[in-house]
């Protein structure tokens, strides 16, 4: 397996037990992701090894809020995927902006440490720098709060 239509039938399939009948525009946006995904992994475990192998120092950024948007177009743009991934989509009868339309946002927090959290992974990234941002997941926001007796 090495193209884009081919992982993402496996992952409809085996993944997500499903097949193209009784696949729903989400199974298909799961399936397209983790078939994008499977493209990254080689460069990705290639990377890994030469930063083992070097023993340098990483970076490593903890943050509570992040606000990054939609990944799928970019991971698609950021691997130089953009004209296998349409002619992907068209081979498996649905469109790229159909899968971009129901993504929903990668946002967690409200503003200003959200988007400076993105900007300095952006920044690690565009410098190549060993580096990963790590955070917290919350199930339905980033606190329950719960007012009792006016206060």
């Amino acid at each position: 397996m090495n193209s884009i239509p081919e992982y993402y039938r496996w992952y409809l399939r085996y993944f997500l037990a499903k097949n193209d009948t009784t696949a729903t525009v989400y199974d298909r946006y799961l399936a397209f992701c983790y078939a994008v995904r499977s493209c990254m992994m080689e460069p990705w475990i290639e990377t890994q090894k030469q930063y083992h192998q070097i023993n340098g120092r990483r970076i490593y950024y903890l943050s509570t809020e992040y606000v990054l948007g939609k990944s799928l177009k970019q991971f698609i743009l950021y691997l130089n995927l953009t004209k296998q991934a349409a002619e992907a989509a068209g081979e498996l009868n649905f469109s790229l902006e159909e899968l971009y339309e129901i993504e929903d946002s990668c946002e967690l927090g409200n503003g200003g440490r959200g988007r400076m959290a993105a900007a300095i992974l952006d920044a690690v990234a565009c410098a190549k720098l060993p580096g990963i941002g790590y955070g917290l997941r919350y199930n339905f926001a980033l606190f329950q709060q719960k007012i009792c007796s006016g206060m």
